[in-house]
């Protein structure tokens, strides 16, 4: 009797918990979880020429303005911005300037270069937003090109 019990108690127990299990996502393999980490992320889609990559660490409807061009919206427009700036044998480096983080948000400001097959260097201002999984993702991007 004891023993159908406990195998009741712990069948209902599963069958509670399950869909607060079943809607519990994981961030993907890969996620920023930290905006200090965002650069290096970005560095490693970049140097891989992985467009798709790149795009998925914007919100959808996020902001991208380079340099004084006009800025673009969602991730449509921002693969197409980006597709300019990447080269076959390109390579990232970043430094961080500043990280500031506050309830969800982090500013984020670096140093970056491209060289190898694109040779351009500047500085980037960045508002990143932690989302619901707990990945951080670009909401607004203002990297400014030297010269």
């Amino acid at each position: 009797m004891q023993r159908r019990f406990l195998t009741a108690f712990w069948l209902i127990l599963a069958m509670a918990c399950a869909p607060a299990f079943a809607n519990d996502k994981a961030p993907a393999a890969g996620a920023v979880m930290h905006p200090e980490d965002m650069a290096s992320r970005f560095n490693t889609l970049y140097a891989a020429g992985d467009i798709e990559g790149l795009v998925a660490l914007f919100e959808p409807q996020a902001l991208l303005r380079v340099g004084d061009s006009a800025p673009v919206h969602g991730r449509d427009a921002i693969r197409d911005a980006l597709k300019g700036f990447i080269a076959p044998g390109a390579v990232m480096e970043t430094t961080h300037i500043d990280v500031l983080e506050h309830d969800g948000l982090a500013f984020v400001s670096t140093r970056w270069r491209i060289h190898g097959a694109l040779e351009m260097e500047g500085t980037s201002r960045e508002v990143l937003r932690r989302q619901p999984d707990g990945r951080w993702l670009y909401a607004i991007d203002l990297p400014e090109p030297k010269g």
